[in-house]
């Protein structure tokens, strides 16, 4: 057997996987260099939002800020960062009380603020979005927080412990629920 065949392919195999990768890099750094997280939220999300479980007879209250969200009594701190997916799960957790956001966009052409631990690895994260509800015959502004891999309505949430107690448990046209609970 001819020794240069081998060597031709091993050559044109080489070259063409260099190739390659010299296409496929620069769009990569690219991205990575285009996108950041968000530095604060938006301010059509921020300010005190109230819900209530029927259930336990208990409300919840929400609180964001620029650059903080507080549901009840534990408190997260928003920072930025390159990329939204960068936790490490197996790392020891040196941020328990930090979170990313990010905007994000369903394929049905709705928009979340997304976020997500600091160091979490895994899983879909939270969605915030704000609406208007109408209800009893008047709209009120509310905070829609939905989660899961579906986006399944979790929670409204609003200025008002009033509104919030009277319409726990509405529901409206369009909000996905989980079969399983």
């Amino acid at each position: 057997m001819n020794a240069k065949y081998p060597t031709t392919f091993l050559t044109l195999l080489a070259a063409s996987l260099a190739g390659f990768s010299m296409a496929t890099m620069p769009v990569q750094t690219a991205q990575a260099k285009a996108h950041h997280t968000l530095k604060s939220f938006p301010k059509s999300i921020r300010g005190t939002w109230y819900s209530y479980n029927s259930k336990s007879h208990r409300y919840f209250k929400t609180k964001i800020t620029a650059t903080k969200m507080s549901f009840d009594k534990s408190v997260y701190h928003l920072h930025s960062r390159k990329d939204l997916y960068g936790g490490k799960p197996w790392a020891k957790h040196k941020h328990p009380n930090w979170i990313v956001a990010d905007h994000a966009t369903t394929i049905t052409h709705e928009h979340f603020i997304h976020t997500y631990y600091w160091d979490q690895g895994v899983g879909s994260g939270d969605y915030y979005q704000r609406t208007s509800n109408l209800l009893g015959g008047k709209y009120y502004p509310a905070l829609h927080y939905v989660s899961g891999p579906e986006l399944w309505t979790m929670d409204y949430s609003y200025h008002s412990k009033k509104i919030a107690k009277k319409y726990a448990n509405a529901k409206f046209e369009g909000d996905r629920y989980n079969p399983y609970w």
